[in-house]
């Protein structure tokens, strides 16, 4: 943990410098190895022991998505860069008319998803350590908890003290790398070390038959279902369209990734079973769990130095997951649960606080109720689960996101409310299907339930759902749930009346011409004479003057290409990324912008100004001055609480708008200016603030200030 520390620390240094190593697209590469955690070290190998080749859909499944459907990566990257995406909720939200309603709901749904899956983890590394210290005197759920409390502490040291999710998170990527690499090591290790135990690869030369598993059939349902649920959990879970998506760096970093990554589960599979098969052969048939084989085979043959390396890849891999997921959902669930409602608290008092402390204090609560909720997931309803079961069913629910992630992309008729009617059907069924028999075992549900079915109704039965029984349970929940999912999407939407604001962010999403037009900016061809003009409208002709000196080459007409970064990027400021961009393609083909750039541009243009006045309003609370600001029509727009204290007006006397002739007139007569013709003194004061030129009056305040 100190390296780990100490590697996050010392790339986090350089989090500003564009040439470090830590935007290296190796670094990238590694980094979404947090895919494979304990599971895959730990409960692939099981799975690989007692199922034989039903452990590849796992690990096929990103490959098959990193190289047949990588049009899709690049087609969800590129819009995330557009749309200036930092979540998997942001994204779902923004293509469905930025409701904050629906990335609540992502949330939600999300916590439910994470928390199985840490508790995986949990499970993993508290079995691993009982299994290889035989001497420790510790019960199970004590044990899970102290490494729930580890894991807790380390997240919070590590991560929880930034709020900025903008930037690259170099110091998360270049941890998580690291540990990539070091499971990655470790379990190729243990994999080698396996083949010198064994002399064949023939399972009928042997007595023990458990290697007969491999022999049987594995194109499934289940397997083809598992194999596209693995796929879409790289876009669906949180942690991994963080990594995937957020912290993309560019389209290099994907195409680098697109071999890397595949090449890295490639190696994983080689492994898993290297080690699935040299276990059944040594330790089948004994009271040793085919999910401890990476630990069992070297600590059977003594080789305890092995079994530790064994031992610090999987606690690598728990550890990755953890920190990424818990301070993925942990942003999520601050930025669209819990802050909009500290604001919408605040609202009634027309006052603007300082929110960084609560979102401090907001993230790391946050972290810890995660990890906590993932400990008592382990210890009430998964304690006598397998590895693989529990991460099934919190894929299962992940990918309940997928139809509102690709008809998003791939149909523009989607809309908010029928987002809303899928993520309904299709987390009921989940939840039917798949957890209710979880309680059942548990002891929470009566188990008459699975006979009589859910409130008594019989097409209900949650392992006979709608009288079909093809296939096996969890295939059935998974296909009758997104099937639910995507069908009352598809009719809702069509049944529903899309608003503007669904049918603009449609078109910005779905549109790929859009999406990938002049990807760079230094393609366009633009005069410095037009390139001016639409600055000065949107950055003022004093910023804009001051942009265009940075010109290396002034003699020039068309603007260079390091100007058009300068200029892509201060239009971005105030219109945003997607807008900007639009703006200067249309400048650079003379063709008119779309309504729904149009429209765009004034909705962050206005979403800019709104925050610029924030802002200004928040300053002045900030000040010890009374200040009041007044607009050429010599009407008061803005003013600070010490300014109402100094002169006590009436109530609703001071308002956006008022004559400042009346407020002046108020404190004449109330002796506040001092002494002599009241008119006199109006006129005198109207006169310098006409004039806009600085003055000073001093005199003595009622309050002897």
């Amino acid at each position: 943990m100190a390296v780990l520390f100490w590697v996050a620390r010392f790339a986090d240094r350089q989090r500003f410098n564009k040439s470090s190593w830590t935007r290296h697209p190796l670094v990238y590469t590694f980094a979404l190895g947090v895919y494979c955690t304990s599971w895959t070290f730990y409960g692939l190998v099981g799975t690989a022991a007692s199922k034989g080749w039903s452990y590849l859909p796992i690990l096929l499944g990103p490959i098959l998505l990193f190289t047949l459907g990588f049009p899709l990566l690049q087609r969800i990257a590129r819009v995330s860069k557009q749309e200036n995406i930092h979540s998997i909720a942001d994204f779902i939200t923004s293509r469905y008319g930025k409701r904050q309603a629906i990335a609540a709901i992502i949330t939600i749904i999300m916590l439910a998803t994470t928390v199985p899956y840490i508790s995986l983890q949990l499970k993993a590394v508290a079995d691993t350590l009982l299994f290889s210290v035989e001497a420790i005197a510790i019960a199970d759920q004590d044990l899970t908890l102290i490494v729930s409390c580890v894991m807790i502490l380390f997240t919070l040291i590590f991560g929880a003290n930034r709020l900025d999710i903008a930037s690259y998170h170099s110091g998360i990527m270049a941890a998580i790398a690291f540990e990539s690499l070091i499971k990655i090591i470790a379990l190729v290790a243990i994999a080698v070390f396996a083949l010198s135990l064994t002399e064949s690869f023939n399972a009928s030369q042997f007595a023990n038959n458990a290697n007969a598993v491999f022999n049987k059939s594995t194109l499934t349902p289940s397997f083809v279902v598992l194999t596209f649920v693995s796929a879409a959990t790289i876009f669906c879970l949180p942690r991994m369209f963080q990594i995937t998506f957020v912290e993309c760096l560019g389209e290099k970093h994907l195409l680098y990734a697109r071999r890397g990554f595949s090449l890295y589960l490639f190696i994983i599979i080689i492994a898993v079973f290297c080690i699935a098969w040299v276990g059944n052969q040594h330790l089948a048939g004994t009271d040793v769990t085919s999910d401890t084989y990476v630990l069992a085979l070297p600590l059977a043959t003594g080789h305890e130095w092995l079994a530790l390396l064994a031992f610090i890849g999987g606690f690598s891999a728990a550890t990755a997951m953890i920190i990424v997921a818990s301070l993925t959902l942990s942003q999520m669930l601050s930025n669209d649960v819990i802050l909009p409602l500290l604001i919408r608290k605040h609202k009634p008092d027309n006052t603007i606080p300082d929110y960084s402390s609560a979102l401090f204090l907001t993230r790391r609560l946050t972290v810890v109720a995660i990890i906590l909720m993932s400990w008592a997931y382990q210890n009430y309803l998964a304690e006598n689960v397998a590895l693989t079961e529990i991460g099934l069913i919190a894929f299962a629910l992940a990918v309940q996101l997928a139809p509102a992630i690709l008809f998003g992309l791939y149909w523009q008729q989607g809309n908010a409310i029928g987002v809303f009617a899928g993520l309904a059907c299709g987390t009921l069924i989940w939840f039917i299907s798949l957890m209710v028999p979880l309680l059942i075992n548990a002891g929470f549900i009566d188990p008459e339930v699975l006979k009589q079915g859910v409130f008594a109704v019989q097409f209900l039965r949650p392992e006979q759902l709608f009288g079909l029984t093809f296939s096996d349970s969890y295939t059935r929940g998974v296909i009758l749930s997104l099937a639910a999912n995507s069908l009352a999407l598809y009719y809702v939407s069509k049944l529903n009346r899309t608003r503007l604001s669904d049918r603009l962010q449609a078109f910005a999403f779905v549109n790929k011409e859009r999406a990938d037009q002049h990807h760079n900016v230094h393609d366009l061809h633009i005069n410095k004479a037009d390139l001016s003009s639409i600055l000065s409208q949107f950055l003022g002709e004093s910023a804009t003057r001051r942009l265009l000196e940075n010109e290396q080459r002034p003699e020039l007409l068309r603007v260079s290409p390091k100007m058009l970064d300068y200029a892509e990027s201060a239009l971005a400021g105030v219109v945003g990324v997607a807008s900007a961009r639009a703006m200067l393609a249309s400048l650079s083909s003379g063709e008119t912008l779309g309504v729904e750039d149009v429209v765009n541009i004034f909705e962050e243009t206005t979403r800019s100004l709104q925050f610029s006045q924030e802002m200004l309003f928040a300053s002045f609370e900030s000040v010890s001055s009374a200040i009041s600001v007044v607009n050429a029509e010599l009407k008061i727009v803005a003013w600070n609480k010490n300014y109402e204290d100094m002169f006590h007006y009436p109530k609703n006397m001071l308002r956006v708008g008022q004559d400042v002739a009346e407020l002046v007139r108020y404190n004449a007569e109330h002796g506040v200016i001092g002494s002599g013709d009241i008119d006199q003194q109006i006129q005198t004061r109207l006169k310098h603030l006409a004039a806009g030129k600085p003055y000073k009056a001093i005199r003595n305040h009622n309050q002897n200030v």
